[in-house]
């Protein structure tokens, strides 16, 4: 398991490489997105090299997600593979966590959104992005 994150501009991009589990990195997961969350834009989770991924890594990504909403910003994926598009699907998350094929895609669809401070568009009018 590892986990590298980077500035794009206003948003983190965060890298999941590996299995995340409860034994093998949800603390790391959820002290990347602490830092993400610190920063202003949306952030962006590199799943392309994602293998797996346990109920304790996703409710890490859900609560998240939830802060983040609150103050009408964005997590998404990018290029999850296959086990992680079923447990998306399975638990019904896939409606919410946006999906982009490239990093460079979800950056610029993160950018087409309006700053927090301006109002921003309600979260039920978000677009969904398959891959």
């Amino acid at each position: 398991m590892r986990i590298e994150q980077e500035a794009r501009g206003r948003h983190t991009v965060i890298r999941m490489m590996g299995m995340v589990t409860a034994s093998d990195g949800s603390t790391a997961l959820s002290e990347a997105l602490a830092t993400a969350e610190a920063r202003a834009g949306s952030v962006v989770i590199d799943a392309s090299e994602l293998r797996h991924m346990d109920s304790t890594a996703l409710g890490v990504l859900v609560g998240s997600m939830r802060r983040l909403h609150t103050e009408n910003r964005e997590i998404c994926f990018v290029k999850p593979g296959p086990r992680i598009v079923l447990l998306l699907e399975l638990t019904h998350l896939d409606a919410l966590f946006p999906t982009y094929a490239t990093v460079a895609d979800a950056v610029a669809a993160m950018e087409r959104r309006p700053i927090p401070e301006t109002g921003g568009t309600p979260l039920a009018d978000r677009d969904r992005h398959d891959v």
